[in-house]
C-alpha cells in the first residue's frame, strides 16, 4: 500500500532507480574496480591478462610505453628481478593459496617506489578457480615514515651512548671528592665541597641538555608522524 505522504511519480522513480541498480551489477562491478588507485590485473590459468583497470594500463604505458591489452601475456611488462618470485606466487594463486610481497623498483620515470603485491585466486560462482587477482599497492609514504622513525631512534641511541661517557668525567670527581671527605671522617675543607659543587653543576647540566635534546627529537618524530 502506497504511504498517503508519497507522490506517485516518485514511487515510480525509486522503483525505476531499484530495478537500475539491480539489472547492472557488472556496471556496478566495473566502477569499484575502476576507483581504486592500485594496480589492478586479473590473469588467467596462463598469465594472460583478462582484465585490468586504468591504474595499471597507465603504469604499463608510461613504463613500457605500449599499451596493455587483453590477451598480453603478463610476464613480459615484470621486472626481471622479480620474473622467478612472481612466477613463483603465481603458481602458488592457481593452487589456492594468497601471499604477499613487498620490495623495491627504481624506475627513471617515478624514481625509488616501495610496494607490495597480492596474489590471490580468482574464482568463479561455482569457486572454481579461474585465474589469479594481482594488485600492487605503493608503500612508498609508509616505509619512509618507518625509515624516519629507525633513524631517529638510532639518532637517540648514539646521542645516549655519547651522553653516557661524558658523564663519566664529572661523576668519577664526585666518587673520588666523597672517598677524601669519608677519609676525613666526613670533616670536609671547604675547598672538597666547593670541588663537588662544581662537579654536580656540570652533571646536572649534561642531565638537562639529554632531556632537551629527547624532547627535541620526540617533538620531531611526531611532526613526522603527521606529515
Amino acid at each position: 500500500m502506497m504511504n498517503e505522504n508519497t507522490l506517485p511519480g516518485q514511487n515510480q522513480r525509486e522503483l525505476h532507480d531499484q530495478k537500475s541498480i539491480g539489472i547492472d551489477p557488472d556496471i556496478r562491478l566495473r566502477a569499484f574496480f575502476e576507483s581504486g588507485s592500485n594496480f589492478h590485473v586479473l590473469l588467467g590459468k596462463s598469465c594472460e591478462v583478462i582484465d585490468f583497470n586504468k591504474t595499471a594500463f597507465n603504469f604499463i604505458k608510461s613504463i613500457h610505453k605500449v599499451e596493455l591489452n587483453r590477451g598480453d601475456h603478463f610476464v613480459k611488462y615484470v621486472h626481471p628481478t622479480f620474473t622467478a618470485s612472481f612466477i613463483e606466487r603465481y603458481n602458488q594463486g592457481l593452487e589456492g593459496k594468497k601471499s604477499l610481497e613487498e620490495g623495491s623498483s627504481n624506475c627513471e620515470q617515478t624514481g625509488l617506489v616501495y610496494w607490495e603485491a597480492s596474489f590471490e585466486p580468482a574464482r568463479d560462482n561455482s569457486g572454481e578457480i579461474i585465474g589469479l587477482s594481482y594488485v600492487v599497492r605503493n608503500i612508498t609514504e609508509r616505509k619512509e615514515k618507518e625509515q624516519r622513525v629507525i633513524d631517529q631512534n638510532y639518532s637517540l641511541l648514539r646521542m645516549a651512548h655519547i651522553q653516557a661517557h661524558e658523564f663519566r668525567g664529572p661523576l668519577n670527581s664526585i666518587i673520588g671528592i666523597m672517598d677524601l671527605i669519608k677519609h676525613s671522617n666526613y670533616d670536609a675543607p671547604r675547598e672538597y665541597l666547593e670541588m663537588l659543587e662544581q662537579s654536580v653543576h656540570i652533571l646536572d647540566g649534561r642531565i638537562r641538555q639529554i632531556i632537551t635534546d629527547v624532547d627535541n627529537n620526540v617533538l620531531h618524530n611526531r611532526m613526522a608522524g603527521l606529515n
